[in-house]
């Protein structure tokens, strides 16, 4: 069998420039594959064919421009009530005939030669409803040779299970999904209703449709015509119901799917930031088994098969914070009776009804200190939260990925280009504190990322302001930034990480001066303390203090004149004490 291609998938090109060829209703095809093998049109056809097609329902989505139902959407192929609009078998005639064409044909479909029969048993044949854009194909020299082309309103062309165009009756060419071309230009004859923004694209169905519904080209009512019928089979009135209308969250519905109903469809909207939970329970009464899809733009966002009698299935969806949309709830196979319901909430992100987005520019403001709690999950895969920076302040982050969590937990925490901290894949129950000192130079602010599996997570992000020698913000970091301190008092600080130092001025209390300085016993780095005189000369120093450590630097000075301290290295929290000592001689 074909395999299956989106259209959207492989919708595109590079050719620049390039025709798309207009093939009206029944006229001769360059480079044919066989002759014909639908009749010739006449009558009500021909007046089907050149009247306007209406607007194609369904279409929620566009390629390239065109608009793109899917295959199962009812109106999209016409047809007369219990005739065939195209002979697969005579195509089969002219194919077996003719090796080196099958070939060509088949290798278009990506099938054997060998499956052309069993292939073409599976193809229903129809007319257009619409002008249709497609991938046609000529033979040329022992090979298919593709060509873009539109097709007008109530050609014949034959359709696979998922209701896309597959083969044009009028030259038993093979058609396969069309690709978008750079300046898009039209040549061949143009008929008198054409009109680009009315062409349409058949993207495949989500499942195969078991009856197609057809506008019937004479009188303009629908029948249904069977998968791979010939209209032998065609039943007046709607069949197959694939469009059942939307439905509301939060309601309980009931349903069935009996012969000649073989698949149910319904729409809803959702919110962006929804969180959908289906649930369909397949009743005990049921004569067989039932599949169930929820659909958004071409995607497949839950899905299972074969619930079995009295079994219930549920699956909850999260979108993310522009997830929003029409998505359709499909059942199929069956005969089955079933209930379902879908529930809605929205997340609730840092407090706020949505979702927190996924970028610098789409991300939740935050406040220092506040307890944040978020989800992801499904589509939603990344939060970013916004923190203002406060200048010279240690940020701290505590945060939780909470039990019954599915997925692990990714934090990124960054400032402008600058990676702060992070860690990756914490556990369901697992928690991850850290903190850095940020400069008195830094601004702006920091994104708080949260990111990866399915997760409830909450956290707090504190901007604590440094209390260097007893004053608010950071001591400065060059000695032309210094902070005045007093002596004879113990004065703390902070230092480390993107605090590189810090910078302290003070006048000699004597000719003696002794400086204790001590790095806390719950330092997670080394200290180094340096004493200059006013021409940069260091008086006394010392280096990678240890966590816990004591060291006492003196020196002589001239009482009254000022003196530099400064502390770097790694990230410390440091205390010390400036006094008058008597000096041996």
């Amino acid at each position: 069998m074909i395999a299956a291609f989106a259209v959207n998938a492989i919708f595109f090109g590079d050719e620049a420039a390039a025709d798309v060829v207009l093939q009206p209703i029944g006229a001769d095809r360059d480079d044919p594959f066989t002759q014909p093998v639908a009749p010739q049109p006449a009558g009500s056809l021909l007046d089907y064919a050149s009247s306007e097609s209406g607007e194609v329902s369904g279409a929620t989505t566009q390629t390239a421009g065109y608009r793109t139902p899917d295959g199962s959407v009812p109106g999209i192929y016409g047809g007369s009530l219990n005739e065939s609009s195209c002979d697969p078998d005579l195509l089969q005639e002219f194919l077996v005939a003719e090796q080196e064409r099958a070939a060509a044909w088949a290798a278009v479909l990506e099938i054997s030669i060998d499956d052309i029969p069993a292939y073409l048993d599976g193809l229903t044949p129809v007319n257009l409803a619409a002008d249709t854009r497609v991938r046609n194909h000529g033979f040329q020299d022992g090979e298919a040779v593709p060509r873009q082309a539109i097709l007008q309103r109530g050609s014949a062309v034959l359709i696979d299970r998922r209701g896309v165009p597959r083969v044009d009756c009028y030259s038993g060419s093979p058609l396969r999904e069309p690709e978008a071309l750079d300046d898009e230009s039209f040549t061949g004859e143009e008929w008198e209703t054409f009109q680009r923004e009315r062409v349409i694209v058949v993207s495949q169905a989500p499942t195969d449709v078991d009856s197609f519904e057809l506008e019937d080209v004479e009188t303009g009512d629908i029948f249904a015509r069977p998968a791979g019928s010939r209209g032998d089979a065609d039943r007046p009135g709607t069949i197959d119901l694939v469009d059942d209308g939307p439905i509301d969250f939060d309601t309980e519905y009931e349903d069935s799917l009996i012969e000649g109903r073989g698949q149910a469809r319904y729409f809803v909207d959702a919110p962006d930031g929804a969180i959908m939970t289906v649930r369909v329970e397949n009743r005990r009464d049921s004569e067989s088994t039932v599949d169930v899809s929820v659909e958004s733009r071409g995607s497949t966002f839950a899905s299972t098969n074969r619930i079995s009698q009295g079994a219930t299935w549920e699956e909850t969806i999260v979108l993310d914070h522009q997830g929003g949309g029409e998505f359709e709830v499909i059942f199929s196979r069956g005969p089955a009776a079933y209930d379902f319901e879908v529930e809605l909430d929205v997340q609730r992100d840092a407090g706020q009804e949505g979702d927190a987005g996924d970028a610098f520019d789409t991300g939740r403001q935050i406040a220092s200190g506040d307890q944040v709690e978020g989800l992801l999950g499904g589509q939603d895969t990344t939060d970013v939260f916004l923190l203002d920076v406060v200048p010279g302040a240690e940020l701290r982050l505590r945060a939780e990925n909470l039990r019954g969590s599915s997925g692990n937990l990714d934090i990124t925490v960054r400032l402008a280009d600058s990676t702060l901290f992070s860690t990756s894949r914490l556990g369901a129950a697992g928690t991850y504190e850290e903190g850095i000192l940020l400069s008195g130079e830094d601004s702006g602010v920091v994104e708080v990322i949260m990111s990866r599996g399915a997760s409830n997570y909450v956290f707090t992000a504190e901007m604590v302001e440094q209390q260097d020698a007893g004053e608010p913000g950071d001591a400065g970091n060059a000695r032309g930034d210094t902070r005045e301190i007093a002596t004879g008092v113990e004065l703390s600080g902070q230092v480390g990480n993107r605090d590189p130092a810090d910078w302290y001025v003070f006048e000699a209390p004597g000719p003696g001066v002794e400086v204790v300085v001590r790095n806390d016993i719950d330092s997670p780095g080394s200290l180094d303390a340096t004493i200059e005189d006013d021409s940069a000369s260091t008086q006394a120093s010392t280096t990678r203090m240890s966590a816990g450590t004591e060291e006492t630097l003196v020196f002589e000075a001239e009482p009254g004149e000022e003196y530099w301290l400064y502390f770097e290295r790694g990230r410390s929290d440091y205390s010390f004490e400036i006094r008058e000592v008597t000096l041996d001689n």
